[in-house]
């Protein structure tokens, strides 16, 4: 911010500032009139706005390379003339105007790149969208902040907002943004901050992720110093001090000689500890331990330390950041050999480099194993067990060996030792916090942190003097010393743990889990095993020289990704089997947090096991918390990894589970006695290997040395080939004019071993357009299969199907392999089976089932025609697996709606959704790759212009016969109430994070009011509503079950998954948490774009979000969050009922 002629002017910078830290703004503020100290910029700065100018150059060059016509904007000049020079070069109409300085109000700034586009303005024929070049390799919040509102003051230059923006990123690609993703978040964050630098409120500084990046740094800590502030307190976190200050504890002190407990903090006692060790220190200058009581139940701490061997590694790495997707140049370890204490580095200075190297430590690893098998890799905190997961998907590479050190726990993370078994009197607990126990003044190295690290290597990139290397390797050397060291200090630690508490501390020995890849499986290989394995080799060779030859993009993509699918389903359990030893390692409060788990079961005793046929059924109490354990999963102890058998009841009112398991697992791994007391979390045992073993046919049907099957449909898929339809163009439109049913249905028809993307936003009528379609391939003589992700959804599309046909008098003779929990409401033409194979009977004519039916090798090619629907939810690789069948494919769904839950981390293309991967990023399928059912019967047009411009890209449209449907309202009605939208209800409360009592209240109220009201339907009638008219939706389970409590036991009330294909007159979305501090998962869940349109569109007349309007305010790191919150700030746009009211 800055000053002129009197009027105070403020940039991209300040507002982005603004969201992270009012206080910053503040500090702006107060130092316009009376300066403030400033920090200094280091070195490490400096370097990386050396690298942002070089990257902005080289931009710039290529630009002119291309032969764009470019006029530049001296920087150098006074700015009056520089506003001046920017307006003349707009009219002027160049490709590019290079450092156009901009205004807009009190906003000013000067945009990187404004590029010109063909859309008209007041300027001419033409406009300007602006581009900006960032070091990053990934969009940042602040970065769109700043070219959105660059693109304001565009608008107002050219009388036309620009439609997109642009980062040219560090890795050197092009990101493109839809500004209208972004445009209602940020322009609330702007009307805050105008209102805030208007009456100047007082502010206090709090510590956040910010801070190291703040010019106002210092003068912040020097004030929580002076102040004894409770961030001084080790570990503390921001939502315990504000329970803290509550109860009136505001100082590191007062915290540490208070007489009171805070039941609101659940880590009270550990925080008072920790301040009375830091406040002894600050009087006595004496370092402090402090040795935790071992807990045997929780199993952490020093029950994490396994018994040391001849072997032991001790492990650290250094990277560069400003490398393209980052750089891990170093890898060193520090190990004993023949008496002596030796060092080993691996270097790579590029990426083929970094993967030699990988590869080298990887190999070392391996090799040091077979020598010590009991040896282990000694870190600290767990970047390098991160990074070497990264490292393995990056180059694929060394994926078993990797898989086989992090599954055979090998890697030991001392951080989490220390944070579990003891506590010091430091400040913090980083490494070298820590060497004053153990390493204090033994550093010789000039590099004295990972920053400098940076900084050396800078240089030595610049003027390849050796001696910055040998400084690094030296600094490197020193920290894998310091691991060693801090291991031999908590060795002695434990010892003393052992004496002052008389306990006897076994070593950590690992178990494996009995599905765990790489145990019975790699055991028990079977013939069919191990010749499938050598295909695979055969494959995999043939893949890559297909990469490195194949002369057409369309080959190509599709070999780099069979190369990744092949390993698709290895990949996927590997998390699972991770999150497995982490829930291994939480304590008993962590796992009751842990939403995979369910924690603290203590058996009913009273109740006692009841007999079920072979098994026993435990009932089991549990404390109140939130997770996502269903009924018929099968579960595991979380400390053993031995397996329990199934949940068969949940009582979340009465807070009970019922266990099941089989009398021979109960006295072969429990001696025929459940514990009394156990967590438990999901088993991970689902058999890929049907679907394993279709992708490995497919491949072997292009790159076997004797190919064998024609798989052309899913090919011609997997390259993205526009649908080959007969009479159609390639590349051109498959319809003109609006998708009726009979001429989808005639596209499908003529598909030629190709594939087609329907997609039904809500209320187009995807299914009936599907049965339709289906139906009419049945009376051709066609065989159809209909596949998707559960079997409620098959269900659902063959009822379609046998309604279809009872209207049109026809018959047909079909199956599925189903499940007893998604019957079918008609059987009349679909038989139920058992088996799957069964169901591949060519007598029948329409076969329903999930992918373990389609992708077994008899399905091969033995059905004309696959639809699938909720095409948006099936992975690629499923795709791939069941595309096998066909002859042709037709994918129902919409990306739009609820997708993939995927757990794998996957490289390129390999872990999108089937519609993700042939719609890249398009929001709606373009006319000529498929078909948009674009007209909705079901949303009022003031519901559907809101779903349509926020997610369908404004391409859905409504039913004319919807613009009668509206609710009648009484004099007296609830003020919340409209007669037809979208109603934005703010309800003011602190501290809910899954469950609001306030929203509930309010909700209430709403029905109540709505139950004495009217409703027109779409024909003209009306109609009193009733309890069937209304659904409440919220996002997590806690809140569901609160809201059932509440509302009369009529209402329809569930999450999101519930309802997706219901619709109701009136749709109330309870969103229950309170702001940021309060979200009990990440960002992404409870705002998620897909989840908020299901919620939204079941909606035929109103929908009223009922919500804490800080949710509005939440600070966003990165453009998705942003254009996650958008979405919500658009609909509270739209028609907010009052100011925020309070409902007690």
């Amino acid at each position: 911010m800055h000053r002129d002629n009197l009027r105070t002017y403020f940039s991209a910078t300040d507002l982005a500032d603004f969201i992270v830290c009012r206080h910053i703004t503040a500090l702006g503020l107060l130092n316009l009139d009376t300066p403030l100290p400033r920090k200094q910029d280091d070195e490490e700065t400096r370097i990386l706005q050396d690298h942002g100018i070089e990257h902005e150059t080289a931009y710039l060059e290529k630009l002119k390379a291309e032969g764009r016509r470019v006029i530049e904007i001296p920087a150098d000049i006074p700015p009056a003339d520089r506003y001046q020079l920017t307006d003349e070069a707009l009219r002027a109409g160049p490709d590019v105007i290079f450092q156009a300085a901009l205004e807009s109000g009190p906003f000013r700034g000067y945009a990187d790149f404004l590029l010109k586009v063909s859309t008209p303005s007041k300027l001419g024929p033409f406009s300007y969208e602006v581009a900006d070049t960032k070091l990053a390799r990934h969009g940042k919040a602040r970065h769109l902040i700043q070219i959105a509102l660059y693109s304001d003051m565009v608008a107002e230059a050219q009388g036309v907002a620009p439609a997109y923006a642009h980062l040219e990123l560090g890795d050197n690609s092009t990101k493109t943004y839809r500004l209208d993703d972004y445009r209602h978040y940020i322009g609330a964050v702007k009307q805050r901050f105008l209102e805030f630098v208007a009456g100047c409120p007082p502010t206090v500084p709090e510590k956040c992720g910010h801070c190291g990046l703040c010019a106002w740094e210092d003068l912040c800590n020097a004030k929580w110093l002076e102040a004894d502030h409770l961030n001084q307190v080790a570990n503390i976190r921001a939502d315990e001090i504000r329970k803290l200050r509550a109860v009136g504890i505001d100082t590191l002190e007062a915290l540490a000689s208070t007489m009171q407990a805070v039941p609101a903090v659940a880590a009270f006692e550990t925080l008072q500890t920790q301040a009375a060790l830091q406040l002894r220190k600050r009087k006595t200058g004496k370092d402090e331990v402090y040795l935790k009581r071992p807990d045997a139940a929780a199993g952490n701490g020093f029950y994490r330390l396994p018994k040391p061997d001849d072997g032991d590694l001790y492990f650290d790495m250094e990277g560069y950041p400003y490398e393209r997707n980052g750089l891990e140049y170093l890898f060193g370890v520090s190990y004993r050999e023949n008496g002596e204490f030796r060092f080993k580095p691996f270097w790579g200075h590029d990426r083929a480099g970094e993967k030699q190297a990988f590869e080298q430590l990887v190999d070392f690893v391996i090799e040091r194993i077979e020598r010590f098998p009991g040896l282990h890799v000694y870190h600290y905190a767990d970047y390098e067990k991160r990074a070497l997961q990264k490292l393995m998907q990056l180059h694929g590479t060394r994926e078993k060996e990797v898989d086989r050190i992090l599954r055979e726990h090998r890697l030991v993370d001392l951080y989490a030792v220390v944070r579990n078994a003891l506590m010091t009197s430091e400040p913090r607990y980083s490494i070298k916090n820590l060497e004053t126990f153990y390493m204090k003044g033994e550093r010789q190295s000039d590099v004295k942190n990972a920053g400098a690290s940076i900084v050396y290597y800078e240089h030595w990139r610049k003027d390849k003097n050796q001696q910055w290397l040998d400084d690094i390797e030296r600094y490197n050397e020193e920290d894998c010393v310091s691991t060693w060291k801090l291991h031999d200090w908590l060795l002695r630690q434990r010892e003393e743990v052992q004496q002052e508490y008389g306990v006897a501390l076994p070593w950590y020995r690992e178990v494996v889990a009995e599905d765990e890849p790489g145990s019975r499986e790699e055991k028990e290989r079977s013939p069919e095993a191990l010749a499938a394995e050598a295909l695979k080799l055969e494959v995999t060779a043939s893949v890559i020289k297909e990469i490195d030859a194949a002369a057409e993009p369309h080959r190509r993509e599709a070999a780099e990704l069979m190369l990744h699918l092949l390993d698709f389903y290895w990949r996927e359990r590997k998390p699972s089997f991770w999150k497995m030893f982490a829930q291994q390692e939480k304590t008993l409060e962590e796992l009751i947090g842990d939403l995979d788990a369910i924690g603290g079961l203590v058996q009913d005793e009273a109740a006692g096991p009841t007999k079920d046929k072979q098994s026993l059924i435990y009932t089991y109490g549990m404390p109140q918390q939130e997770h996502r354990l269903k009924v018929g999963d099968a579960v595991r102890e979380t400390k053993t990894l031995l397996s329990i058998g199934a949940i068969v009841a949940i009582d979340p009112d009465a807070r009970t589970v019922k266990l099941r398991i089989g009398k021979q697992t109960l006295d072969k791994k429990w001696k025929g006695r459940m514990p009394a007391a156990l967590s438990i979390a999901a088993s991970n045992s689902v058999n890929t290997g049907v679907l394993q073993g279709a992708i490995l046919r497919l491949a072997a049907s292009r790159y076997a040395n004797q190919p064998t099957g024609d798989y052309a449909a899913i090919w011609n898929l997997l390259e993205r080939r526009p649908p080959a339809v007969e009479g159609v163009v390639p590349g051109t439109a498959l319809l003109n004019g609006e998708a009726n049913v009979a001429d989808v249905s005639g596209v499908v028809q003529r598909l030629r071993e190709s594939h087609l993307v329907i997609q039904g936003p809500p209320g187009t009528g995807k299914t009936h357009t599907g049965a339709r379609a289906i139906l009419d391939l049945l009376q051709q003589g066609k065989r159809v299969g209909v596949c998707a992700t559960s079997h409620k959804a098959v269900a659902n599309l063959l009822d379609a199907v046998t309604t279809a046909a009872i209207e049109a008098g026809v018959t047909f003779s079909g199956a599925r392999r189903g499940d007893e929990d998604a019957p079918l409401r008609d059987s009349r033409f679909i038989k139920d089976v058992a088996k799957p194979e069964e169901a591949l009977d060519l007598a029948y004519r329409l076969v329903g089932g999930t992918a373990w039916t389609f992708a077994r090798e008899e399905a091969d090619q033995s059905y004309d025609y696959l639809f699938i629907d909720e095409a948006g939810q099936v992975s690629l690789a499923n795709l791939a697996a069941i595309g096998c069948c066909a002859k042709n494919i037709v994918l129902l769904g919409d990306q739009m709606q609820l997708g993939q839950p995927l757990q794998g981390t996957h490289p390129g293309n390999s872990g999108l959704s089937a519609l993700e991967y042939l719609l890249r990023e398009h929001a709606t399928v373009p006319p000529e790759l498929g078909i948009l059912l674009n007209v909705s019967r079901r949303m009022h047009p003031a519901i559907c212009r809101f779903i349509s411009d926020a997610v369908y890209e404004g391409r859905l449209t409504h039913y004319p016969d919807t613009e009668n449907q509206r609710l009648v309202l009484q004099v007296g009605a609830d003020p919340a109430l409209r007669e037809t939208g979208i109603v934005f209800e703010p309800i003011l409360h602190e501290g809910c994070a899954q469950a609001s009592p306030h929203e509930a209240e309010r909700i209430k109220m709403l029905i109540e009011s709505l139950r004495e009201q009217s409703f027109v339907v779409s024909s003209g009638t009306m109609q009193p509503i009733k309890a069937e008219n209304i659904l409440v939706v919220a996002p997590y389970n806690a809140q569901v079950r609160l809201l059932k409590e509440v509302l009369p036991g009529d209402i329809a009330i569930g999450t999101v998954d519930k309802f997706q294909g219901q619709e109701a007159e009136v749709v109330i979305v309870s969103m229950a948490t309170s702001g940021a501090e309060d979200m009990p998962r990440n960002m992404e869940f409870l705002f998620d774009r897909n989840r908020l349109n299901v919620a939204i569109s079941r909606a035929r007349t109103l929908a009223v979000i009922v919500a804490s309007p800080g949710l509005l305010e939440i600070n966003c790191s990165t453009p998705d969050q942003m254009a996650l919150v958008n979405t919500l700030c658009w609909a509270a746009s739209l028609g907010t009922s009052c100011l925020p009211r309070h409902i007690s």
